[in-house]
C-alpha cells in the first residue's frame, strides 16, 4: 500500500542513515499491528516498496528487524517486499561510506532484475567490513524469491570482512 506507515518508516530511516556520516545510525522497526500491511494470521508485517526503490544506504547503520516488539527469535517478522516495484531495483544496499553496517532480522523478498541481469539482488554490499545476519541463534536474514543474488558483492566492494 503506497504511503502506508510501514513503507514511510523504512525509507525516512535509509535516508536518515544517508545523511548522518558521524555515526552508526541504527534503523529500527516498531510497526503498530493496525498497520493495513500487518497480517495478523503469520504475525508478519509487510512493507512494499513502490514507485521507486529505495535509496542507498551510505554511511554505517544498523537496520535491525529484530527491535520488531513481537520478535521471537527467528528473522521474517518484518518483510521488505519489492513485488509491486517499477523497474529494476535492490532489495537494500550498502553504498558510499557504509562501512562496518550490520543488516539483521529481515525477510527481503520479490526484487526485479533486467534482462542483462543487474539489479534483483536481496541486498548488494559495495562496501566494506559488513555483517548480514550473524552468529548467534536466531539471527540472520530470509532472502528468497529476488531474481538476482541473496546477497551480492560486486568487484572492488570486497575488503576485509566484506
Amino acid at each position: 500500500m503506497a504511503g502506508s506507515a510501514s513503507t514511510q518508516a523504512i525509507d525516512s530511516s535509509a535516508s536518515a542513515a544517508s545523511s548522518c556520516a558521524t555515526s552508526l545510525n541504527s534503523i529500527v522497526f516498531q510497526i503498530p499491528t493496525t498497520d493495513p500491511n500487518y497480517n495478523p494470521a503469520n504475525g508478519t508485517f509487510t512493507i512494499h516498496v513502490q514507485g521507486i526503490a529505495l535509496p542507498p544506504i551510505t554511511n554505517p547503520a544498523f537496520v535491525d528487524g529484530t527491535t520488531e516488539a513481537s520478535f521471537i527469535g527467528q528473522p521474517g517478522l518484518v518483510v521488505i517486499d519489492g513485488q509491486v516495484l517499477k523497474g529494476v531495483a535492490d532489495g537494500l544496499t550498502l553504498a558510499g561510506q557504509a562501512d562496518g553496517s550490520t543488516i539483521d532480522g529481515l525477510e527481503i523478498v520479490n526484487f526485479a532484475n533486467n534482462t542483462s541481469g543487474s539489479g534483483g539482488n536481496g541486498i548488494t554490499i559495495q562496501t566494506s567490513n559488513n555483517t548480514i545476519g550473524g552468529l548467534a541463534s536466531g539471527q540472520g536474514n530470509i532472502l528468497s524469491s529476488n531474481t538476482g543474488d541473496g546477497i551480492s558483492i560486486p568487484a572492488g566492494a570486497n575488503g576485509p570482512g566484506s
